[in-house]
């Protein structure tokens, strides 16, 4: 792991395989460490931890009995629990619409519509084009 990088059970992490960095969680130590199911030349380094609430005690021993119940191998029913990769990234940056303060040295042409649109918005607050455009009435 490096250094300064608190992984707890749980946590969701990525860890690099072959050319490409695959998502993973961290697992909570066995009881018998001398029956580990996994040889350590196959065990990956951790690259980072995701900043997603980490995966519940009770989910992961879910997938620990699901696993075994059905003779499936854990990080299978693993995938299966943890659904889409993409819900665990942060969420994408959207373009929106804010008021500028006041004092620039351009003279903007102030329509009717612009006017509409601008009485339509609050200081600070960020506005998505289209619900803006449907507030203040104008296409």
């Amino acid at each position: 792991m490096p250094p300064g990088l608190d992984i707890r059970p749980g946590d969701y992490v990525t860890v690099p395989l072959n050319h490409r960095s695959m998502i993973g969680v961290a697992w909570d130590a066995l009881e018998a460490p001398e029956a580990s199911p996994v040889a350590e030349h196959r065990l990956k380094p951790v690259a980072d931890r995701l900043a997603a609430p980490p995966m519940t005690a009770s989910l992961r021993r879910f997938v620990d009995w699901v696993a075994a119940y059905t003779l499936s191998p854990p990080g299978a029913v693993l995938r299966m629990a943890m659904g889409s990769a993409a819900a665990l990234e942060p969420p994408a940056q959207q373009a929106g619409w804010m008021l500028a303060p006041p004092g620039g040295n351009a003279q903007p042409r102030l329509t009717p519509e612009r006017l509409r649109v601008l009485a339509a918005m609050q200081p600070g607050q960020a506005y998505a084009g289209g619900p803006l455009a449907e507030a203040a009435k104008v296409s």
